[in-house]
């Protein structure tokens, strides 16, 4: 997630981490990487864009270099590119003064052999004004997938024109309003972050099952090949919980988690050999209210091998801390961990995390 202003230094160049994207703000020019000047080959033709978005783009595609995995393309100060970005539902065309790409939401630098192909996309977009810029996004709501009729109220909004295409359009830098242009909007696109062919192949109908008597292969866990990192959760606008169905050496619970991450590899490992590795952490985060995760981790306790007497040191001490028990099986080492006030009773006053570090079944 996703997740492009102005008024900066020419020279300047300023990354940001927007709503699960990688942002890029600079002025002056076409980068690639560090480069200064435009590196072959480009994909602005005589100021005019075209990609096609009905599928992950290819690296040439986009325009990077073999031995780059970021590009940014930008339009003088003040002028826009007319960008046509071809979507399953139709074209849609935007005035856009910057256009960055990377292969995997952080700048490229996690994808070191360069083999991956751009995912996340950000665009920023300048209207003429802000009726205008509101005028437009409204009228490409269905065009971008997005559920309901944007209104100028709006500060964020996301859509999915395609199973595995997600898009958010931003109304202003969350860098500074003076670095935002009237008229300004910031277009996320990111492939495959809620919906790809690892993640259909384990979640179904916001269920997925794990068994945790043995360390889980890659394909399990919802990893994509040549990946390091597999996050599973519900796309938006959804808010319910993913329903994890946990098999330990203890017994079988379902937990409700907002999301899952697991990661592969150990972290000294070189990026190359950790995107090809087994499995080596698993987490989960859940937000809710307190009694809910009271009797969510008591129905949990015997299936993860935990005490009542545990349960109850949870939710004991100062409720701005973080309480913490380990347990430990022939499958992995488990770290819960609860943050809660008892004295707030709304719906987001507690959370659960879990924690899995997979054994080797050889060690």
């Amino acid at each position: 997630m996703r997740r492009g202003a102005g008024a900066a230094a020419a020279a300047a160049v300023a990354a940001v981490a927007l709503t699960g994207c990688s942002v890029s703000f600079h002025v002056g020019g076409t980068r690639s990487g560090t480069a200064r000047a435009p590196v072959p080959p480009s994909i602005v033709h005589d100021g005019r864009v075209s990609l096609d978005f009905r599928q992950t783009p290819t690296r040439a595609a986009f325009g990077l270099p073999a031995d780059q995995s970021w590009r940014g393309y930008e339009a003088r100060y003040k002028h826009t590119y007319a960008l046509s970005i071809t979507l399953p539902g139709g074209v849609l065309r935007l005035p856009a003064h910057s256009i960055d790409g990377d292969t995997d939401d952080a700048g490229g630098a996690v994808d070191t052999d360069h083999s991956h192909r751009p995912k996340y996309f950000t665009v920023d977009v300048l209207y003429p004004s802000e009726d205008a810029a509101d005028t437009a996004l409204a009228q490409q709501s269905a065009l971008l997938g997005i559920s309901h009729r944007p209104s100028a109220s709006d500060a964020l909004v996301d859509g999915s024109p395609s199973r595995d295409l997600f898009v958010e359009v931003q109304r202003q830098s969350s860098l500074s309003a003076t670095l935002s242009a009237p008229g300004e909007r910031y277009y996320y696109f990111s492939f495959d972050r809620y919906d790809n062919a690892a993640v259909a192949a384990v979640l179904h109908d916001g269920r997925m099952d794990v068994d945790a008597r043995t360390r889980p292969s890659r394909a399990q866990l919802g990893f994509l090949d040549d990946y390091a990192r597999a996050d599973i959760q519900t796309t938006p606008p959804s808010k319910a919980p993913v329903a994890l169905t946990l098999r330990t050496p203890h017994g079988t619970v379902t937990l409700a988690v907002d999301s899952l991450t697991s990661t592969s590899g150990r972290d000294a490992d070189p990026q190359l050999v950790r995107q090809r590795a087994a499995p080596s952490r698993t987490s989960t985060t859940w937000v809710g209210a307190v009694a809910e995760a009271r009797a969510q981790l008591v129905r949990a306790a015997p299936a993860l091998g935990l005490a009542p007497s545990a349960i109850s040191a949870l939710f004991a001490g100062p409720a701005d801390t973080a309480h913490t028990v380990r347990t430990t099986t022939s499958a992995y080492d488990l770290e819960v961990s609860v943050q809660a006030d008892p004295s707030e009773p709304g719906p987001y006053a507690a959370s659960i995390g879990y924690r899995f570090t997979w054994r080797d079944p050889a060690g």
